[in-house]
């Protein structure tokens, strides 16, 4: 999985501009701590932007109800606190302009708003997709000041930049990266022959370098110019970098596998009919597919879980079986008593006799009740077993099926 760009977001951004401006936010939900949902307004249409700042997954795009089905949205009976003061401040609000700051990964849209004495300003929602950073914050744009953060950020989460209501709205720290088309090909070359990660014979850190050092470039943007220059040269992948920058022919695709998303034909993928398209459908893979893996997993801890109990359980019946031996010692002392109750009196509390095969006997007696009453003691311990023993080894033919079954779900 690749992640969200730079470029993605500009290109997404002239994209559907035209359907921003002039919408209306006719409802604001938030499923979870990491997302938001709008419903938009314009031209008798409506959409639903979604907006996903989760670290592993952020994003945003105009919804289908297919891809909604496969994040599995699901919407709380009660909305959370940043969702709230969304709507106290956004909900029906017209937006005026969308823009998207240069080289950056902030999606900012500007509404008009009524304060209570009917007073007219301009509010800005920054969305930021930056990884673990990611975040969307409400702030007055006339005053510069923040309403209202997704995601409080306070100086001991960051020493560089706090986010919370009432601090003053300032952008992340800029990246160091520089625009290819102001640099000359001597600073290009030397920025990365000259880099202690580079090495000339892995194709992979000329790429990684170049994205790191310049804005707008990707690894799958890199390696389709570099891959194609034959003989390849510094010079001509320089120029090549830069027309497909100033040009932009994009040509959205997806890898048939979803591994990753393209801005142009590639090899192994198939077409997309739209830069929103291709984010809807790419993100909502890997999500639908995050939940299944969490969905089995959990499935597996009930699995294991089950499988402990039965096991735990398949050990307690296999001792009760193995008590049958005892059993039987029992019957054979109730079966000797009651063939020698003549030699037999009440009080004794031992009673040494011969078995049925001539062998002498110990027998341990209770000495407050009669001999008889001690035979039928034994036997009642006899049958006791013995009916235990008979459950258990019924129970434990049903333990094993379970145990079989519930292995066989593993895999």
């Amino acid at each position: 999985m690749i992640n969200f760009d730079s470029l993605t977001l500009k290109l997404f951004y002239e994209e559907n501009k035209d359907f921003f401006i002039g919408s209306r936010i006719r409802k604001i939900q938030q499923p979870n701590r990491h997302e938001l949902i709008f419903l938009l307004r314009n031209k008798k249409e409506q959409r639903k932007f979604y907006i996903n700042f989760n670290p592993d997954f952020y994003h945003l795009c105009f919804m289908s109800k297919e891809n909604e089905e496969k994040r599995n949205i699901q919407i709380p009976k009660t909305a959370p606190m940043f969702c709230m003061l969304l709507r106290k401040y956004i909900q029906n609000a017209l937006i005026v302009n969308v823009e998207v700051p240069k080289y950056e990964r902030i999606f900012e849209i500007y509404f008009e708003y009524y304060d209570e004495l009917n007073e007219k300003s301009q509010l800005c929602l920054a969305i930021e997709l930056m990884g673990r950073y990611s975040n969307v914050i409400l702030y007055n744009y006339d005053t510069n000041v923040i309403i209202g953060c997704a995601h409080n950020v306070s100086s001991e989460k960051s020493r560089e930049r706090e986010l919370y209501g009432m601090l003053p709205y300032v952008y992340p720290p800029k990246q160091k990266k520089k625009d290819i088309n102001k640099v000359s090909f001597e600073s290009f070359e030397k920025s990365i022959i000259t880099d202690k990660d580079f090495d000339s014979e892995n194709e992979k850190s000329i790429s990684s370098l170049i994205v790191s050092k310049y804005n707008y470039l990707t690894i799958p943007i890199v390696n389709k110019i570099k891959n194609s220059i034959t003989p390849f040269s510094f010079e001509k992948l320089y120029e090549e970098l830069k027309n497909f920058l100033n040009k932009l022919r994009f040509d959205p695709h997806i890898s048939n596998d979803y591994s990753e998303y393209f801005l142009f034909e590639f090899k192994n993928s198939f077409k997309i009919n739209s830069i929103n398209e291709m984010l809807d459908n790419y993100f909502a893979f890997h999500q639908e597919s995050y939940l299944k893996s969490g969905l089995k997993s959990k499935i597996l801890k009930c699995i294991n879980n089950k499988l402990l109990k039965l096991n735990n359980l398949k050990e307690k019946q296999e001792q009760q079986i193995q008590k049958l031996d005892k059993a039987v010692s029992y019957k054979n002392k109730a079966d000797i008593i009651t063939a020698n109750l003549y030699l037999l009196k009440s009080g004794q509390k031992i009673a040494n006799l011969t078995d049925f095969e001539g062998n002498s006997i110990e027998i341990e007696l209770d000495e407050n009740i009669s001999p008889i009453q001690n035979a039928n003691k034994y036997y009642s311990l006899y049958k006791k077993i013995k009916t235990a023993y008979e459950h258990a080894l019924e129970m434990l033919k049903d333990t094993k099926s379970q145990i079989m079954y519930y292995e066989e779900q593993k895999f």
